[in-house]
């Protein structure tokens, strides 16, 4: 209990909790593993995107590329950043520091935000147009397993998350509270999320399907590859422990590669239709949460969002595929 004095009063009076020494050495030492491992995780999934816009411009040398699909995919990725900039907007006025002129920090962030999305618009939209793959539009054996898979990935993260040390109580999302249309901002965040997410998942399996010319060649070494793209993309968010950055790899590069021996390298257009029941899922919590007023119906509008669109979109690859033919 730590006590303040005022003369001869009691100025305040509060408690406290003494952690050792050990054991914030411990907390920072774990920590910077842990940044450390988001760091080059981080760094090789932007080489990654990186790869992707050079083989998208070598396609689209090659005549082999959707100029339709790419400038939509950049003007609607555009769009919907642009719009969470402005919803977000009290959000970045809260952050502005009094030191600096108002003026210049506006600048500051509108310029870096608008080029941020253009270019991730700019990638995505060139790994959409060179992603061409076999397929024709879901029937419902092949929407039965994209969904399977879907809720095979989020049981599996959810399992291994339970198996892991708890180190903070589970909180629901508070961010939307402080935007402008608290209704808009889930839907036009899981809305960037999934698009960006999606073009990069059918670019990777669009390219492993020229490798191993639809898995039967190469099959160890294009499994190797999905299962390090798991490390990759469970270590691009931050992390607890190291033991759980592991263990979601494991879970996320065995549902790759078995999203891909048992459905993708048959038809490409469910992968739409398997991360948008995924993403669906991630939703689902927030929704029973009811973080802030009108949240639960903010999350539903999201879910159907992105379940139309990934229905819309894996329509869309397969008129393309077809009109390839």
């Amino acid at each position: 209990m730590g006590i303040t004095l005022a003369g001869d009063m009691i100025g305040d009076m509060y408690r406290y909790f003494h952690a050792p020494e050990e054991w914030l050495r411990a907390a920072a030492a774990r920590a910077a593993v842990s940044a450390l491992v988001t760091q080059i995780c981080m760094l090789v999934l932007t080489m990654l995107f990186l790869v992707g816009l050079i083989v998208g411009v070598v396609r689209w040398a090659r005549g082999d590329f959707s100029w339709r699909h790419a400038g939509l995919f950049a003007l609607v990725f555009a769009a919907l950043g642009i719009a969470r900039t402005a919803n977000n907007w009290p959000a970045t006025m809260a952050a502005f520091v009094t030191a600096e002129p108002l003026q210049n920090q506006v600048i500051q962030v509108l310029l870096t935000t608008l080029m941020g999305v253009m270019l991730l618009g700019i990638i995505g939209g060139v790994m959409t147009g060179a992603s061409r793959g076999s397929g024709a539009a879901p029937r419902a054996s092949v929407l039965a397993m994209a969904c399977a898979l879907a809720l095979l990935a989020a049981g599996l993260l959810g399992a291994a998350g339970a198996c892991m040390p708890v180190l903070a109580p589970v909180w629901p999302q508070f961010d939307a509270a402080v935007t402008v249309l608290p209704m808009l901002a889930p839907l036009l965040v899981t809305l960037l999320t999934f698009m960006l997410h999606t073009a990069f998942l059918l670019f990777v399996y669009a390219m492993i399907g020229r490798v191993s010319a639809n898995g039967t060649r190469r099959r160890v070494v294009c499994g190797l590859l999905l299962l390090a793209l798991g490390f990759i993309l469970a270590g691009r968010a931050p992390m607890d422990t190291i033991g759980q950055w592991l263990a979601d790899s494991v879970v996320l590069g065995g549902v790759l590669w078995l999203g891909y021996a048992l459905v993708f390298r048959y038809n490409l257009q469910a992968v739409p239709i398997a991360y948008g029941v995924f993403m669906a899922l991630q939703l689902a919590p927030e929704v029973a949460f009811a973080a802030y007023p009108g949240a639960r119906a903010a999350n539903l509008i999201a879910i159907a969002a992105v379940l139309l669109v990934a229905w819309r979109w894996s329509r869309a690859g397969a008129a393309r595929a077809a009109s390839d033919e």
